[in-house]
């Protein structure tokens, strides 16, 4: 018999009631977010972010507690029902192979060809990508880049916004704004959980219920269809 405990029946009253607490503060759950401390101590800071939907399959959720963590990335805007065909996305996904960068794509339809195309090539590891919904929170106008692949080749990438980093799960994805980029939309106030352990077991432990607690509050909440 096993004496593996699952990371979801173990309780962290501290946690629990940091969430507890955090949630009384802020619109709803989707403001929440999580990753791993650097200390010991958990502590939370207040950040500006552009929330928008959530990702588009759970092929791209690789983290433990279903998370998504992007850096240094490319963002693409496509308005719904205007995806390139899976040829023009070719030169896109290897410019960005090339750059060592990754992509997030952000619409609310999504050629069903292309998001298996690109499913197979982040299991594969050629390429960090992850496909996520508008979500009807920001305006994602300076992000649209709809018609311009074909003809844009390899070079549209160059073109693309950079982000230094973005946080996706199933109910939503937030861009956090950097020193040194400025993003168009409505910002919004995020709280952003450093979460703290006692070594590096305990830290992985600890970071993976707390996404799972968020996670469980955004479908108890309704953001989860």
């Amino acid at each position: 018999m096993s004496n593996r405990t699952d990371v979801t029946s173990r309780t962290f009253a501290d946690l629990e009631q940091l969430l507890a607490d955090l949630l009384s503060d802020v619109p709803d759950s989707r403001f929440l977010w999580c990753t791993a401390g650097t200390g010991f101590d958990t502590h939370v800071e207040r950040c500006e972010g552009l929330l928008l939907g959530g990702a588009s399959a759970p092929g791209f959720l690789s983290e433990p507690g279903g998370q998504c963590t992007l850096t240094q990335t490319r963002v693409l805007g496509l308005p719904a029902g205007e995806c390139d065909p899976l040829e023009s996305w070719v030169p896109v996904l290897e410019s960005v192979s090339l750059s060592e960068q990754s992509l997030l794509v952000v619409t609310d339809e999504i050629d069903a060809t292309v998001l298996k195309t690109l499913l197979i090539n982040v299991h594969r590891e050629t390429i960090s990508c992850c496909v996520i919904g508008a979500g009807g929170l920001a305006d994602i106008s300076a992000f649209l880049k709809s018609g311009e692949m074909a003809n844009a080749g390899m070079d549209i990438v160059k073109q693309l916004p950079l982000i230094d980093r973005v946080s996706i799960r199933r109910a939503a994805s937030v861009i956090f704004s950097g020193e040194e980029q400025e993003l168009e939309g409505a910002m919004s106030p995020v709280e952003l959980i450093h979460v703290g352990g006692s070594d590096v077991h305990d830290l992985t432990r600890r970071l993976e219920f707390m996404r799972c607690a968020i996670r469980d509050e955004d479908v108890r909440q309704g953001h989860v269809q």
